[in-house]
């Protein structure tokens, strides 16, 4: 048995057959272009260079529907924004997500007409770094970071303890547009 793996692009086919070298070359054909009108959110397509086509398809998403109604690749890099009050933003992305550059500032995330605002409560502004996808707020509170991670159709957020702390307990503010909260 050999495994044979070649990546082309976006196209990464995996293989394992019993398979002389000469053979696993012919099994590579080099994508031409990817046909973005046949995009969905979990799936690219591409035409290949012998005529006939290969898709890519994922669990997660990897494009969202943008506003002239196109599926565009998703980039979860934050941005800075001029949106109300906020810092970043992840606009190319299934959620539309926006950040403050302190602890205790608004976090919002929209999706279709809804959208959910939350903030931590009592929580100290700290010391905000930025790189990629990924917002770090250090000194929130004693040894504590909150960080937040824009990903394919989602935000993460983290609280890193970072030294034993005593009964530690967080609270939160919560806001809801076009929602409705259930028990």
């Amino acid at each position: 048995m050999k495994s044979i793996t070649k990546t082309m692009g976006y196209l990464v086919i995996g293989l394992t057959a019993l398979a002389t070298s000469a053979f696993a070359d012919r099994l590579y054909v080099p994508a031409v272009r990817e046909l973005p009108e046949l995009r969905s959110a979990t799936s690219r397509h591409f035409l290949l260079a012998d005529g006939t086509y290969s898709a890519e398809c994922t669990l997660e998403p990897m494009n969202y529907k943008a506003t002239d109604g196109t599926w565009q690749p998703i980039d979860t890099n934050l941005n800075p924004t001029t949106k109300d009050a906020f810092a970043l933003a992840n606009e190319a992305n299934t959620l539309k997500t926006y950040l403050p550059n302190t602890g205790g500032g608004w976090v919002r995330v929209e999706a279709g007409q809804g959208a959910v605002s939350f903030r931590p409560l009592g929580v100290a502004d700290g010391t905000s770094s930025v790189k990629g996808n990924r917002l770090d707020i250090a000194d929130v509170g004693r040894n504590i970071t909150l960080s937040y991670e824009a990903l394919p159709g989602r935000l993460k957020e983290t609280l890193t303890i970072s030294a034993p702390i005593s009964a530690p307990s967080f609270s939160y503010a919560l806001r809801l547009e076009g929602l409705v909260a259930h028990t």
